[in-house]
């Protein structure tokens, strides 16, 4: 994940205000696939990669990398060390992302959808700080209130289809400029729950291209605007993406 001008000295390369934590999560061999087959390795801070078709002896190759996550970790326990200085970086006004990748059947979609991916705990986490600063839920507290937007679309080839666009067939193309790659035209929509913003995750999925999954780039952005009595605190705005 990468948090851009945190306040916080965090784990991993750090320049330009720019903070960026590199983890791996090991996928479990396959069934059937024997122990003396693996081709992956972990030891402290360092993934190890050995070709299959190469000899057993040969040495594999080494990325650095700052935690590493076995086979037997769950979406939550990646969850509860990485997410939290992530989510609280959002909240203070930082841009934030997390960032998956991975080959196709790497268990992307595995670690991130579904009520105990990571989308989901990230969600909940941000509402119920949220709630918290209102006194959980009702009226504003202090004056503060804020507006949370989502946004879900999907690039392939270089083109942007908007999720939450009605026009499924409608693509936006993306341009460069000073601030970096902008897309006009991009929908947003205002989720005030938990539960709204999970059925907008739902109905974009089901618009996902099918026969390009494993070609595109799929992006989930918030956008919260925060405010409150401007003789206690400015205005913040702050995004966050996966």
């Amino acid at each position: 994940w990468v948090s851009s001008n945190s306040a916080n000295s965090l784990s991993g390369m750090e320049s330009d205000g720019c903070a960026a934590h590199r983890v791996v999560k090991i996928k479990p061999l396959p069934l059937g696939e024997a122990a003396n087959r693996e081709d992956v390795f972990f030891e402290n801070e360092q993934v190890l990669l050995h070709d299959p078709d190469a000899k057993l002896n040969a040495v594999p190759l080494r990325y650095d990398v700052d935690f590493v996550y076995g086979p037997l970790a769950t979406a939550e326990d990646i969850f509860a060390r990485e997410l939290p200085p992530l989510v609280d970086a959002f909240l203070a006004g930082t841009d934030s992302l997390l960032l998956t990748m991975g080959s196709a059947d790497s268990g992307k979609s595995f670690l991130l959808d579904g009520p105990r991916g990571l989308i989901t705990l990230s969600l909940k986490m941000v509402m119920q700080r949220l709630n918290d600063r209102r006194g959980g839920g009702g009226g504003a507290v202090g004056n503060y209130s804020y507006s949370l937007k989502m946004r879900y679309y999907e690039a392939y080839n270089e083109h942007i289809h908007d999720l939450l666009s009605g026009d499924r067939s409608a693509t936006l193309h993306p341009s460069d400029s000073v601030d970096g790659v902008l897309v006009d035209g991009l929908s947003g929509m205002v989720v005030k729950n938990l539960s709204d913003a999970i059925d907008l995750i739902n109905v974009c999925q089901k618009k996902r291209s099918e026969s390009q999954k494993n070609q595109t780039l799929t992006f989930l952005q918030l956008e919260l605007l925060q405010m409150q009595d401007s003789k206690q605190r400015d205005d913040e705005g702050s995004s966050m993406g996966h």
